[in-house]
């Protein structure tokens, strides 16, 4: 998406940030997180160690909801038409 403004005689285009993009790399990165973070902290023995992942893993979860949300208002109009629900 091409944002167009004309400044005197001069013609610029910028490009606009797809924030549909953005949410969706974002809930997989916090997926992947998630997944490792549980993966490693119930297979290891130290306690320390356990602890850092767990606040690792309740942290992704955390952004992991809020983008998953934002996600679903982003998108909301395409899941309306999807279930054939009515304006």
């Amino acid at each position: 998406m091409n944002d167009t403004k004309r400044h005197g005689n001069e013609k610029t285009t910028r490009k606009r940030i797809n924030k549909r993009a953005i949410v969706s790399i974002t809930l997989l990165v916090t997926f992947i997180m998630m997944f490792v973070s549980a993966f490693v902290a119930h297979t290891t023995e130290s306690f320390s160690v356990r602890h850092d992942w767990l606040h690792i893993h309740g942290y992704s979860g955390l952004t992991f909801t809020v983008a998953t949300i934002i996600h679903i208002i982003l998108n909301w109009r395409s899941i309306k038409r999807y279930l054939g629900m009515k304006r």
